[in-house]
């Protein structure tokens, strides 16, 4: 045990989140923009916001698990995107269907559904060994 302290401010928590956060601010507005096209300012920042609130607990519950001694947080992010891509695939061309008036809407949440789902069967099919 360190007996040097850490004084973390505001701004040192509001940094460390951006860092954390990153991955999913970016990717999170494509998203918004993409799905919400009438109002695609709108749709970036909640994307974003969406996006950023994920990561950063997708990031906590890695670093309170025992995968952070087997994997990197970057290589669990390759390994999820992985195991998701059938739904994200499945489910980008299922919504793209369902919502014909608006398929690139559609493929943005029939990818999110179907990737969400993928991973929890992964995970399902993962605890039963």
């Amino acid at each position: 045990m360190s007996d040097i302290g850490l004084n973390w401010g505001l701004v040192d928590y509001l940094l460390l989140a951006l860092i954390l956060g990153a991955p999913g601010l970016v990717i999170g507005a494509i998203c918004g923009a993409l799905a919400w096209r009438r109002h695609r300012a709108r749709g970036a920042l909640t994307g974003a916001a969406l996006g950023a609130i994920i990561c950063i607990a997708a990031f906590m519950a890695w670093a309170e698990s025992k995968l952070s001694m087997n994997f990197g947080f970057g290589d669990l992010l390759v390994l999820a995107l992985v195991r998701s891509a059938p739904g994200l695939a499945t489910g980008a061309a299922a919504g793209a269907w369902i919502r014909r008036a608006d398929r690139v809407t559609g493929a943005v949440l029939g990818a999110l559904v179907g990737g969400v789902l993928c991973l929890m069967g992964w995970t399902l099919v993962s605890q039963m060994h």
